[in-house]
């Protein structure tokens, strides 16, 4: 019997001492050269789409601005809409340098508000920097509306694909915070589908990024009597095309505006890179100086435009800030109104 208790006390110390081995340490240990070493860039979805595109436009050019040149490969980890990845970085990746991730644009409504199988704290990872922060920039047909006023005496329609997306959470936001009358309806399956919708007549006004609506109908934006008029648009600076076109949290006032900046993390988060929790303070900065000059570099910016990707970058500290300060501004009160509103 005793010599039973003492094997299971064996097998137990055994397996604690195998977790302990294979966990990251709390600031892992980077190597002085990555020479022979190969690094990874994970996401959480699979290998088509922008995700992909743009990983793999990183993967392609971040070695040449490290030390010892390693190979950089792009990790395909889907599940969950990316939170199956975001916990594998909380829990498991090494903080050494050689794992590094792109987190999903949702990733601060999916630990305020669903929680839904999330094991991270998004304010925890080490952000190196967004490539492309896109606004979202609601628009309206000219006959319907051609002022915030308008949105706020007149029903709009606005087309949405379904709950959860940019073109559900930012308008109910908006509809709510702001007065505004708008009326949301389901069913339009991506850009294409709304803007046909809105040349029919059948929908008022939709939201996409700004990049979609320039190459999808730049012809609505010209003249003075232009098809179409952009009304507001989301993110932490305005679009450079966009100047005079008003952003939505400077309309906002005191938890209005912590509710839209928790909506806006979706645009400063965009296509961003990351490193794990385990990483080490002087690590990030070397990783955060690599990306900055990846993201400089002339090589870097015409590679992007041969892919058509549209490079619109904020840096790693401003990241950082903007995300922190969406997770812990919210009080619990504006999380159950944020849940209620996106339902």
């Amino acid at each position: 019997m005793r010599r039973n208790t003492i094997s299971r006390q064996c097998i137990r110390l055994l397996a604690l001492a195998c977790l302990i081995a294979l966990a990251p340490s709390s600031h892992a240990q980077a190597p002085s050269s990555y020479t022979g070493k190969q690094l990874t860039i994970a996401l959480g979805y699979g290998t088509g789409g922008t995700y992909y595109t743009y990983a793999k436009l990183m993967a392609d050019h971040l070695g040449q601005f490290v030390d010892g040149k390693p190979n950089v490969l792009v990790q395909s980890m889907p599940g969950a809409g990316g939170v199956r990845m975001l916990n594998a970085a909380a829990k498991l990746m090494s903080g050494d340098g050689t794992q590094l991730f792109v987190p999903p644009d949702t990733m601060v409504i999916s630990q305020t508000i669903s929680k839904e199988g999330g094991q991270f704290d998004a304010r925890k990872f080490h952000y190196l920097a967004t490539i492309n922060q896109q606004n979202n920039v609601f628009v309206a047909r000219r006959d319907s509306a051609t002022t915030m006023d308008d949105l706020k005496t007149r029903e709009i329609i606005v087309g949405h694909s379904g709950i959860g997306s940019a073109g559900h959470i930012v308008p109910s936001i908006a509809k709510d915070i702001l007065g505004l009358k708008l009326k949301l309806i389901a069913g339009y399956e991506g850009s294409r589908d709304a803007i046909l919708a809105m040349e029919r007549g059948e929908i008022d006004a939709a939201i996409f990024g700004w990049e979609t609506w320039e190459q999808a109908v730049p012809h609505w934006f010209k003249g003075e009597n232009s098809f179409a008029v952009a009304l507001f648009q989301t993110g932490y600076r305005r679009e450079t095309a966009l100047p005079d076109v008003p952003l939505l949290r400077d309309m906002a006032k005191g938890d209005d505006r912590a509710l839209v900046e928790l909506s806006d993390t979706q645009v400063i988060l965009g296509r961003s890179i990351a490193l794990p929790p385990s990483a080490s303070k002087s690590l990030v900065e070397q990783f955060r100086k690599r990306v900055a000059k990846m993201v400089a570099d002339p090589e870097f910016q015409h590679d992007a435009e041969r892919r058509r990707l549209i490079l619109n970058p904020l840096s790693g500290p401003e990241l950082q800030s903007a995300i922190d300060k969406a997770i812990s501004a919210p009080s619990p009160a504006l999380i159950a109104r944020a849940k209620s509103l996106l339902q």
